[in-house]
């Protein structure tokens, strides 16, 4: 069997990785994808910040829904989920220092923060909770 069981799919994203979201816009075009810093949390839902106002948020409002990939491209192993929106709230700077610290380390991540702290009340932090899930693990094939 090459799919990851649940404890290994979950021990997969709560390591550092870049998530790929991917969400269909309103206007009838292709998905939107994007690359996003995330952080996979006890719950079992996926977290991520970003502005209020971009593409992602107002195809998120709108559909309610998002594809969400996360992948190891040197060993070929990848979980992927469908999910449905179940929060949005104002950003917190300690949300965004988490954040940032998780993707660039303590130092370079407090000074991201510092740089970019008049950004923060832009923000809004994201919880999409997975409803289906695929995973592959090639090391088990």
């Amino acid at each position: 069997m090459t799919a990851m069981t649940k404890e290994e799919r979950e021990h997969f994203l709560r390591e550092v990785r870049i998530g790929v979201l991917s969400v269909v816009e309103g206007d009838g075009q292709g998905p939107l994808t994007v690359p996003v810093g995330y952080v996979y949390t006890s719950a079992g839902e996926v977290v991520f910040t970003t502005a209020r106002d971009s593409r992602k948020m107002d195809a998120l409002r709108s559909r309610g829904r998002a594809g969400f990939l996360v992948q190891d491209e040197q060993n070929y192993r990848y979980v992927s989920v469908e999910g449905e929106l179940v929060g949005e709230s104002p950003t917190t700077y300690e949300e965004h220092l988490s954040l940032s610290v998780r993707y660039l380390g303590p130092e370079q991540g407090r000074q991201f923060c510092e740089r970019t702290e008049d950004s923060v009340h832009e923000m809004v932090t994201v919880t999409i909770r997975p409803r289906a899930w695929r995973s592959y693990d090639f090391g088990k094939a």
